[in-house]
């Protein structure tokens, strides 16, 4: 693999992971905010202080409500 194939492939890996990183925002602010605020999105989940940490315990706590709601 040649430099410019390294550059595109790591290109397509970040691109990835920002997309699943704003749709696991989105599902935070649809759950707690019942729409898709933009504002909360990127002011608020996504300021330095809304770290990783910080967002999966949220997406966390949203699965474990959607799970006890099934069962």
């Amino acid at each position: 693999m040649n430099f410019a194939e390294v550059q595109q492939a790591r290109g397509k890996i970040i691109y990835s992971f920002i997309s699943l990183e704003v749709m696991i925002k989105t599902i935070i602010s649809l759950h707690y905010l019942k729409k898709i605020d933009n504002k909360f999105i990127f002011n608020i989940l996504g300021s330095e202080q809304a770290n990783f940490g910080f967002i999966r315990n949220a997406l966390t706590e949203i699965i474990d409500k959607e799970n006890s709601k099934k069962n």
